[in-house]
This record gives C-alpha cells, structure tokens and sequence, in this order.
C-alpha cells in the first residue's frame, strides 16, 4: 500500500492483523462506515457482520480463545452499549477482546454537538468512562495521540490478556499516518532486568526444596495457562513428570483428560473421583495458573498454603513466596527440578464416571444419558461449548478426549453467551469443529446468529437442551415458579427460518435417536441442530450440590 494513502484505519487493521486477528465482527453504524470501508478493502481481515452488538462481542471472545486475540466493531452509544455485557464478560474471563467503537467526528465533539447517539448534552466522554470501567485499557483517539494510544492499549491487552476499547471518531478513522515498523509482540517483553534474573535463581531453589523430598506432587490447572497461550507447555509438563493432575472448573480443557493420572475436578469437598483425596493429601500441589480465582463452583476447602507453589501469569509464589518470574518461564524451572530427581511416586487414579453402555436403547433422554452419549461419540482435537447451567456442570463431570479446547464462562456465566461465542471459536479455527450444548432459554437470547453461522460457512453441531425452561434457576430456587418459564419454541424450524437455511435439524426423546442423531450430525458437513427433549427438573449431581450452595448464599433456605 502506498505510504500516501495509509490511514489510521489502515495502521489499526496492521496491528491487528500482527495479533493474528483475521475475522472482525461486528454491526455497522454511520460513524464506522469509514473504517469498515478499510476493513473491506484490506485482505487480512474478514468483516463478519453480526446480528446485533452483543453477540459481536460474544463471538470475538470466542474466537479470542482459539486465536489468542479477537476484535469487533461498534458504533457510538447504542452499539457499544450494546456490546458492554460481552466486554465485562471478557474481563472477567481473562479473555484479550478489541473493541473498535466508531465516534462522532472531531468537529461534532468540539462543537458539543447535540448529534444522534448522544444524551444530547455535549459530553462524549461519558461512554469511554464506561469503557474504563470494564476493560483494562481504553482510549479515545485524537490526531495528536491516535497511533500512540493504539500501541498503548494494545500492548496492555498483549501483556495482561484482558479486553480493552479504543474509540475512534468518524474522521481521525482516515487521517493519513505513517505505517508501524515494527510488530507490537516482538517488542512486548515480560522477561528481563536484573530483579527477574535474582528471581528466577531463588526461585529455583526455593522450588528445590519443596519438590525434591515431595514424595506426593500433584498438578492443578487453572485458566490462566489457556488465556496466556500455555496450555500445551503444560500438557508437555505434565507429561513428560508424569504428575498426577486435576482442573479447577474454570481450567477445564488444558490438561489431557484422557492420560492415566488425570484425576477430574478439584473443588473441595464437590470434587469428582480421587480428586480432593490426591490434591489436599500431596506434599506439593503445583497450580498452573491463580488459584481458587471464584466462580459458579464454590470451594469449601483448600489445600495447605505451605505446600502450594502458584504459577501466576507474571508471578509465581511459592508457599506464599512471591517470586517475578511469569509463567512460561515458571513451567520450565518446574519441569527442570522435577525431572532432576523428586521422589514423588506416581499413584495410577481415574476419574469416576459412569460406563456410557449402562443406559439402554429404549430409555427417555435424561442428562447422565445424554452427557454419556456425548462423551462417548466425541472424536479427539475438537471444541466443545457448554452453556452455563445443566450443561456446563455436566461438562466438568465428563471426561474428554485428547486436545479438547472448551469454550465457557465459568466466572460471569451469562446466559447465551455460547452461541455466539461458537461462531467465533469455529471461524477461529474451521478445522477443529464445535460440538455446542446449550439450553433452550439461554439460546433463545441470542439465536440470531443462526444466519450469520451460514453466511460464514461455520457448520457447528449444536445440541439443544429442550427442557422447557430455565433449569438451573428451579434447582437453585423457584422449580415451578412461573419466572422460570420460557415460551416454548419450534426448534425444527427455528434454524432455517433466521437465516440458516441449509441446516440439518433433528429431535431426539430417547437414547438410540440421540445416538443416531450424533451419528448423523458428525457424517454431515453443514450445520447440525440436535433437539434432544430432556426432563424439567433433571440436573447433573454437581449442579444440585451447587444450587444447594447457592440457595443457602443467597438466604433462600431458612
């Protein structure tokens, strides 16, 4: 591209491009219809046009998980307000979402100009302040600072991977600007200095000591090592020690559930299998990533602090001592002193399930059944989604095949979010296809998208959970209270009658129909919906031991 004509539109769509992005989703609105002009004359990036705002953000997270980083685009007030549910979410999910927000023009702004989108009181500061609020990073561009600011937030959403905002008036989007020179992740360090040289020395040492007379380590990921790009180093660690291993909820689907001393779920006293037993009896517990950071899964008991060595993003502590050292860096010291001679002995533990051949043909749908099916029919180096509620509980009791990316919110958990998230995750990556388990009322907040899945040629699997309602709310209070009722849907029809006409849908009652409907769904190469017709009140154990937990929290049981 000539030098001459390079806008800043062109230099945002480099940096992004540098990040690996190469899909932007999004809405169009008048004040980024010049930056999207851009985007449509720039063949790195795809413009992939959403139903709505929100599940543009939805959408960029999931993708953001595959690829490392994702990016929508919103216009002024109504769109990025729109968006704001997906953005916490992102925040608080860990996950790098840029959101590109077309303004008013410079003009407008210094005018104070009663303009469209606005309260029409001159202040176009007030959405940016949001946007503060909510990402890590946010900047309203002008034409003293705009490439700048985009390095600056960008280079915080590369070292903390947290979502951040850059907002850009109508005008400053075509403001002519030199090119970058360099990429953003070749200058962006998290090694170096002479603290972090010490640090790595004492913490060696300190790890010497604790590992080497552990005759018990244990291995707990959490999911900050997918979020940071680390999940395979620690697949490699884990491997190559041969420690045993179990998931805090929210790190399901870094370890390898199909290896031989992977252990399930480790959440105190509502752990699964040998989990609780081996984590809070071991000599050393190593955690790949923050420890017990919350969530929909509450822990009622932890392991001692003198044992733990906490392998952060930028820090690791162990037994309490922190040490500037990040994670990458961390994992290998770790696996260097463990292959130099700990004693721990390896115990062969297996995660407790039921066989999937102990529920008949002929038999109802129920969710132990359903979750059986799943399991067994599900092929290695795929991406599973599950909605929160029934089917994210009964994800974390399922063990997975081999190179398994899941796509969840087990901290913010907002309903819908894994529809839209599943576009995202299947543009990200076409190779690895999305099996999504979703509820009837989570999809129907956002089944909008169901067009734009086929005008992006994804052809997901996407098992509808018909239980008429909102079942995970009945467990935790109000079974057969009417706000937990849903208006009940034709979902055979549901797909190609919002834009997915090619689709593929079928019904399941029972057993052998689910199972073909499987067999069917994964011989078929377009979009699949899977209607399978579960009972009301049925919910996977974890999830009842939950819901109790969260009833008492909330002050709903004398």
């Amino acid at each position: 591209m000539n030098n001459n004509s390079f806008t800043l539109s062109d230099y945002l769509l480099t940096r992004l491009a540098d990040l690996g992005i190469s899909h932007l989703f999004g809405v169009p609105g008048d004040y980024n219809l010049g930056f999207l002009d851009r985007v449509l004359d720039d063949d790195r990036v795809e413009w992939i046009g959403c139903a709505n705002e929100l599940n543009a953000s939805y959408a960029a997270d999931g993708y953001a998980r595959l690829r490392g980083f994702g990016a929508l685009a919103t216009t002024y007030g109504v769109g990025e307000l729109s968006a704001v549910n997906g953005m916490a979410g992102a925040r608080a999910e860990n996950v790098p979402v840029i959101q590109i927000t077309g303004a008013p023009s410079t003009t407008a702004i210094a005018a104070s100009a009663p303009v469209h989108h606005t309260f029409g009181d001159g202040d176009y500061s007030r959405f940016i302040r949001i946007g503060e609020e909510i990402t890590a990073a946010a900047a309203f561009l002008s034409a003293s600072n705009a490439t700048a600011e985009i390095d600056r937030v960008l280079t915080t959403a590369i070292v903390t991977r947290q979502p951040v905002q850059i907002t850009v008036p109508s005008d400053i989007a075509l403001l002519r600007v030199e090119p970058p020179t360099s990429s953003l992740l070749a200058v962006v360090s998290r090694e170096g200095g002479e603290r972090v040289e010490a640090d790595r020395s004492r913490l060696q040492r300190h790890l010497e000591d604790l590992l080497l007379p552990a005759r018990s380590v244990v291995g707990v990921a959490g999911h900050e090592a997918a979020r940071f790009g680390l999940a395979a180093e620690v697949r490699a660690l884990v491997d190559e020690t041969q420690i045993a291993t179990a998931f805090l909820h929210r790190g399901k689907g870094v370890l390898d559930e199909s290896a031989p001393l992977f252990l399930g779920l480790y959440a105190g006293e509502l752990s699964t299998g040998s989990a609780r037993e081996a984590v809070e009896t071991a000599d050393a517990v190593i955690v790949f990533g923050t420890l017990f950071t919350g969530g929909v899964v509450p822990f009622t008991s932890v392991p001692r602090s003198d044992r733990m060595i906490e392998i952060g993003p930028e820090e690791t502590r162990v037994a309490g001592t922190p040490y500037a050292v990040a994670m990458l860096q961390s994992l290998r010291i770790v696996e260097d002193v463990l292959a130099a001679g700990t004693t721990a002995e390896a115990e062969s533990v297996q995660l407790q399930q039921a066989a999937p051949s102990t529920h008949s043909d002929d038999e109802p749908l129920s969710q132990a059944s359903t979750w059986a099916v799943l399991t067994e029919r599900l092929p290695a180096h795929q991406t599973v989604s599950a909605e929160a509620g029934t089917s994210y509980y009964a994800l974390l009791q399922s063990r997975l095949p081999e190179d398994t990316t899941v796509v969840a919110q087990g901290m913010w958990s907002s309903i819908g979010y894994t529809f839209p998230a599943a576009l995202g995750a299947q543009v990200a990556d076409p190779s690895r296809r999305v099996l999504l388990v979703i509820g009837d009322g989570s999809l129907q907040l956002t089944a909008q998208e169901f067009g734009t899945f086929q005008r992006a040629g994804a052809t997901p699997i996407i098992v509808v959970i018909n239980n008429d309602g909102y079942t995970v709310e009945r467990a935790i209070h109000g079974a057969q209270s009417a706000y937990n009722d849903i208006a009940p849907w034709n979902w055979q029809s549901v797909a190609p009658t919002l834009g997915a006409t090619d689709a593929l849908c079928l019904r399941a009652t029972t057993v052998a129909e689910f199972r073909s409907a499987l067999a069917q769904a994964q011989s078929s190469d377009r979009l699949v919906l899977v209607e399978a017709v579960l009972p009301v009140l049925d919910v996977p154990p974890l999830l009842q031991a939950v819901a109790d937990a969260v009833s008492r929290r909330n002050g709903y049981q004398g």
